[in-house]
């Protein structure tokens, strides 16, 4: 068995399409030995795993006919609610791995042509950018108004306690990403982009809010997180979304000789379930068919 998690050849055949003439062709090369090694997993091994049905799907088409492709779930992180304390002023959060290429692109992207057009609209708000191992790049950009940086950042909570919103602008999208399921396992009102969204189950508009233009980020951003008890509703949505379909812990009935005792105490009080909640707002999402603004 092999846990392929995605179909990275497609990750760098995209890279290369956003790169110049040399880069691209170096982008394209690898793409193609990527390839290679994917569709040779799927004649070598009994069971390849990916992140999600959707990059499942993707992977079939490469691979016609094969019966060996089936999708695992990324479990999110059994993370406590969170205490919430907000900033006094407008709060961005972006967080990740900074010496990754997509969470690279995906900070610049965002501070280069979406962070300025929230300032425009809202002056007072904050950006605040945490992970290790930052490029010079992105170091640089704490001499920009209202930016801060923290490479050293030991406890997300911390980090998401204080954020109005959380945002995932990533351009690539590939699997699924971590940084998503991280700031909706905390409750954190969050916007992503078309690329972030793609292949997690959440549903848009209420889990979640999906956006694709720049210019549309502002507002998308701010109606996010406008009150607190509209950022209190929308975060508890997504945690709740999260629990249910990405949960390490499952609501079974108790084994035949274990009927009489009782129950293990809920881990997670105050919300539903697995597979309990008749809500539409936990069904499965039909990434292809949503409507994204």
């Amino acid at each position: 068995m092999l846990d392929l998690v995605e179909v990275s050849s497609l990750r760098w055949r995209e890279y290369g399409e956003m790169r110049g003439l040399v880069a691209s062709a170096v982008f394209r090369r690898e793409a193609a030995r990527l390839r290679q090694i994917e569709l040779a997993a799927t004649r070598e091994f009994q069971r390849v795993l990916l992140a999600s049905e959707t990059e499942a799907e993707v992977l079939r088409g490469l691979a016609p006919g094969c019966k060996r492709i089936a999708s695992l779930k990324t479990p999110a992180p059994p993370h406590a609610p969170l205490i919430r304390r907000a900033s006094g002023v407008p709060t961005i959060v972006i967080a990740g791995h900074l010496d990754h290429l997509p969470n690279q692109d995906a900070v610049m992207h965002f501070v280069r042509d979406v962070y300025p057009l929230i300032r425009d609209q809202y002056p007072d708000t904050v950006l605040r950018i945490a992970g290790r191992n930052p490029s010079p790049e992105i170091r640089a950009l704490v001499n920009e108004p209202g930016i801060y940086l923290d490479d050293k950042c030991r406890d997300l909570r911390e980090l998401y306690a204080s954020a109005w919103v959380a945002v995932v602008p990533h351009r690539v999208g590939r699997g699924v990403r971590n940084e998503v399921l991280e700031a909706l396992t905390f409750g954190v009102p969050t916007v992503v982009s078309r690329a972030a969204f793609v292949g997690l189950d959440a549903l848009p508009g209420s889990d979640i809010t999906v956006t694709e233009s720049p210019a549309t980020w502002p507002s998308r951003s701010r109606t996010s997180s406008t009150t607190r008890p509209g950022r209190d509703h929308m975060g508890f949505r997504a945690r709740r979304a999260m629990l249910n379909n990405y949960s390490h812990w499952v609501d079974r009935p108790p084994p035949r000789g274990d009927r009489g005792r009782r129950r293990p105490r809920d881990p997670h009080p105050g919300v539903a379930p697995l597979g309990r909640d008749p809500s539409p707002t936990c069904a499965r999402s039909a990434t292809s068919q949503v409507a994204v603004t």
